[in-house]
């Protein structure tokens, strides 16, 4: 699907993290993590460890760095400094047992005022909610759009997703989507935390892959196109044509060559004409193709 996402113009700094490190009970999770956060960007975190979740809380306030610090622009702070236009949605249910879907709205934005009030009841008609039902009377799926119910009616400078499309059908997310475009058009911030590349939905600007010892980042035009495996399942092939394709498109065993997709086509043609028939073409995932991991073809 096509979103009509505007560019944004007149880019201003709202967050920025300046060498942060996050960690939990098992340890360091990523360190020297610099990012800058702009109104009306749409960045995707990317992490197999609970290092995006991490940095979300950070940015939040519900989690203090290990290392590091967080900056904040003035309209962001607040008293003591701590931010009060950040929301979050979390990947869970809400589980306020005795609360109905209005009263736990009403007391979740007691402060925002009418136009809140009303952009809740909008969304809350437009995702078929019913709010007399108590939370835990409705489905995981609506407990969860409550969720994003809450914090898109805010209007936020910065809104942190984890796991967008968590307990969400693929109907129930093109239908949060929608809300999320006309957010962004109007200035907020979308960070979204996902644990694969492919699991991120939404399209983002920008993309930081997070490991335990680095971060790297790319935009949505830099970000490299996965390539793909041709392996050789069985059958026999001259040493000579095997290692002309090895000089060609590198190996790693003698059976597994690394291509993109200009060349696949050409490597399978040098294959075939060999006598060889027992091959498969699998495509990397992302990060395989960003750090070079071949472990899932290599024992």
């Amino acid at each position: 699907m096509q979103w009509e996402l505007m560019e944004v113009t007149n880019l201003v700094t709202i967050c920025s993290l300046r060498n942060v490190a996050v960690k939990n009970s098992n340890g360091i999770l990523g360190k020297r993590i610099n990012m800058e956060i702009h109104n009306g960007d749409i960045i995707g975190l990317i992490s197999e460890n609970a290092a995006a979740d991490r940095i979300m809380q950070a940015i939040c306030g519900f989690y203090k760095p290990r290392a590091g610090r967080i900056w904040y622009s003035h309209s962001l702070r607040h008293g003591k400094g701590k931010p009060s236009k950040i929301q979050y949605v979390p990947d869970d249910i809400i589980c306020y047992r005795d609360l109905t879907v209005e009263e736990f709205l009403v007391a979740a934005s007691i402060t925002a005022g009418e136009a809140a009030a009303k952009e809740q009841t909008r969304l809350c008609s437009q995702f078929g909610i019913n709010i007399k039902k108590k939370l835990l009377e409705i489905s995981y799926e609506q407990n969860r759009l409550v969720a994003y119910i809450l914090a898109m009616s805010l209007q936020p400078d910065i809104l942190l997703i984890n796991r967008p499309t968590s307990l969400l059908s693929n109907n129930a997310f093109l239908m949060v989507c929608k809300e999320l475009v006309e957010l962004h058009n109007k200035g907020t911030a979308i960070i979204m935390a996902e644990s694969s590349f492919e699991n991120l939905k939404f399209p983002c600007g920008n993309y930081h892959f997070i490991a335990s010892d680095e971060i790297r980042s790319y935009t949505r035009k830099s970000l490299p196109k996965p390539g793909k495996v041709v392996s050789l399942v069985g059958g026999t092939i001259h040493p000579e044509d095997m290692e002309r394709c090895r000089i060609l498109y590198g190996s790693r065993r003698l059976t597994k060559f690394v291509c993109h997709e200009q060349d696949r086509n050409n490597l399978i043609v040098m294959i075939y004409r060999t006598g060889c028939r027992d091959f498969s073409v699998e495509n990397l995932t992302m990060k395989e193709e960003i750090y070079q991991d071949y472990s899932r073809w290599i024992g």
